[in-house]
C-alpha cells in the first residue's frame, strides 16, 4: 500500500497543483460565486483522485513487463493509453451530457452535485479494490 500512496501522492501533485491554479483562474474570469468555487474545487480534487486510483488499477490490470528502457514501460503501455484517452472520455461525456441533455433540467450546481457524488463512490470503489484484489496482484507480478 505505501507503493500505491507514494504513486497516488505523485499523481496528485503533478496534476492537482495546476488543475486547481487553472480552477482560480477560470473563477476569477468567470466571476463565479463561492459556492461555484467549492464545487468545482470539491470536484477537481474527487476527479484528480479517480484519475490516480484508475491509473493504478489500470496498470495493474494491463502491465507491461516487456521493456527495453523505462520510457517505454510508462509511456507505450495498454494501461497509460487507457487511462489518458478514457479519463478525456468521461470528461467530454459528462460535459456534452449536461450541455446537450441536462442543461434545461438542472442548474449546474445540482449537476456538480450529482458528478461529486458519482467521482466520490467510483474512488471509493477503486480504492477498495486496490487493497484486496489490486494488493494480491501487486504482489504476483
Amino acid at each position: 500500500m505505501q507503493i500505491f500512496g507514494a504513486k497516488r501522492k505523485l499523481h496528485l501533485v503533478l496534476t492537482l497543483v495546476p488543475c486547481l491554479i487553472f480552477l482560480a483562474a477560470a473563477a476569477f474570469v468567470l466571476k463565479l460565486d463561492a459556492m461555484s468555487i467549492l464545487y468545482l474545487a470539491v470536484l477537481t480534487v474527487l476527479f484528480t483522485y479517480f484519475c490516480a486510483n484508475l491509473g493504478l488499477m489500470l496498470g495493474l490490470c494491463f502491465p507491461n513487463l516487456k521493456w527495453t528502457n523505462e520510457t517505454m514501460a510508462v509511456k507505450q503501455g495498454m494501461a497509460v493509453i487507457i487511462a489518458l484517452f478514457g479519463s478525456w472520455v468521461v470528461i467530454l461525456a459528462l460535459g456534452a451530457l449536461y450541455a446537450f441533455v441536462l442543461r434545461n433540467v438542472m442548474s449546474p450546481e445540482t449537476y456538480m452535485r450529482i458528478l461529486i457524488a458519482l467521482f466520490l463512490v467510483a474512488s471509493i470503489g477503486l480504492n477498495a479494490w486496490l487493497m484486496g484484489p489490486g494488493k494480491k496482484r501487486f504482489a504476483e507480478l
